[in-house]
């Protein structure tokens, strides 16, 4: 919201207009689109990681099914 609103003051644009229309025009990415990209290579990194390591282990054995490391190419999934 207030990345909209800083982009809407500065470039005089009208408020009503769309957030990925206004991302367009100033050629940003939505910050959504962003944290999605983080958050993938964070799982990745840890999904490459040695399997002694805590992040690792930490992760297999969390109690949330969402946050367990899971991949389907992987022999071990």
């Amino acid at each position: 919201m207030i990345r909209k609103q800083f982009i809407t003051y500065n470039l005089k644009i009208k408020g009503n207009t769309p957030y990925p229309i206004l991302m367009m025009k100033v050629g940003l990415s939505p910050i959504e689109g962003r944290a999605m990209f983080k958050y993938l290579m964070y799982k990745k990194n840890i999904f490459n990681m040695e399997s002694k390591r805590l992040p690792k282990i930490s992760s297999n054995f969390s109690p949330n099914p969402h946050l367990r490391l899971k991949c389907g190419w992987h022999k071990d999934a």
